[in-house]
């Protein structure tokens, strides 16, 4: 009895140790699940709330940029309004016989290159009659002091 009881209380002593280690180690294992656990879920928080705050941020910066383009973009659209009334209001103010003027301007100017590099009187006096011409069938009466001037210009 005294060899079995030898036997049997080591054997018993070595199970009873085994099942102290096992019920350690499960208990252990289950610390530390729920602490990597809790660990996980804070840092599961705290990248949904840095990236709630980059979003914010994100969403701010874009709404200012969004806002500075839209006003950028309406100065420029009220420029270009501005400049397309303008150019209007200078199409409205043309007359329809702005043309005679041109020609008649161009026909003074061939006038005085040909008297000056050519030395053709006639041909001179020619063109400025056309231009005199050009003029008179304008008849508006802020031109008559050219009329007068070319008339003196050919007299002479």
């Amino acid at each position: 009895m005294a060899i079995i009881i030898a036997i049997a209380a080591p054997a018993g002593h070595y199970y009873w140790q085994q099942l102290q280690h096992q019920t350690l180690v499960q208990s252990l294992t289950q610390k530390i699940k729920d602490e990597n656990s809790a660990t996980l879920s804070r840092y599961k928080t705290q990248m949904q709330q840095a990236l709630s705050n980059q979003e914010q941020v994100l969403s701010n910066k874009l709404q200012q940029i969004s806002a500075q383009i839209q006003q950028t973009s309406q100065g420029k659209i009220t420029a270009l309004e501005n400049t397309v009334a303008k150019l209007e209001q200078g199409i409205k103010n043309r007359q329809p016989s702005d043309w005679l003027l041109h020609e008649a301007e161009y026909l003074i100017r061939i006038s005085a290159r040909t008297l000056w590099l050519e030395h053709d009187s006639r041909a001179a006096i020619g063109l400025l009659k056309d231009a005199d011409a050009r003029l008179t069938e304008l008849n508006d009466p802020t031109f008559y002091p050219f009329v007068k001037q070319f008339i003196k210009i050919l007299i002479r």
